[in-house]
């Protein structure tokens, strides 16, 4: 059993299907990137950034001690990080940007181990976007899809109809890397 420090449905999701008893764990944290740092370390840092605030939340709480995971996910074209849009402009100038083109996706991936030692991974995945029209651009936006999601995309929903293909973990472009997070886990021996 872990905390999964993440409200994503998604990465819920992933664990559940790999059969891993988790507990979520919400804490807060800020997101904010620091461009003098590669996306691969900006990543990981904010992974990181949430399993300390979910420590630091158990701890205050005086809640049984189990491991921690934590994640987060960037996309970025041509090093350019893209975060959460705050708006639908800004949903529209990322779809832009990402229109006819391959992108990262970027996920950091901490762990808290049982002597409460932290580990860190990220895993990169390039996806191709088509074409996109402006009318399809309008329609996705217009539904609630790009707001929660990093670069506005949610490639297992209705952005999945823009991608023409993927290069690397395709659960990466969820928000977790299932081999290399089960990696991770076992490693730290909180999973075998």
């Amino acid at each position: 059993m872990i905390y999964l420090a993440s409200q994503s449905p998604r990465r819920s999701q992933i664990l559940q299907d790999a059969n891993i008893s988790f507990e979520i764990l919400i804490s807060s944290a800020e997101e904010e990137f620091n461009d003098a740092h590669s996306v691969a370390d900006n990543a990981k840092r904010l992974a990181l950034v949430k399993a300390k605030a979910a420590l630091e939340k158990i701890e205050r709480e005086s809640r049984q001690y189990l491991p921690i995971l934590s994640a987060d996910t960037i996309v970025a074209v041509d090093g350019n990080m893209l975060g959460k849009p705050k708006d639908a402009a800004e949903a529209r100038d990322m779809l832009k940007l990402l229109s006819n083109r391959q992108h990262s996706v970027v996920t950091g991936v901490a762990l808290v181990d049982r002597e409460k030692k932290f580990h860190t991974i990220s895993v990169e995945t390039l996806l191709y976007f088509k074409k996109l029209e402006e009318q399809e651009i309008e329609n996705y936006i217009s539904t609630n899809e790009p707001y929660d999601k990093a670069g506005g995309i949610s490639s297992q929903g209705g952005a999945k109809k823009f991608i023409t293909k993927v290069i690397g973990s395709r659960s990466n472009v969820l928000g977790l890397p299932l081999e290399e997070s089960l990696d991770l886990l076992k490693r730290a021996k909180v999973y075998s």
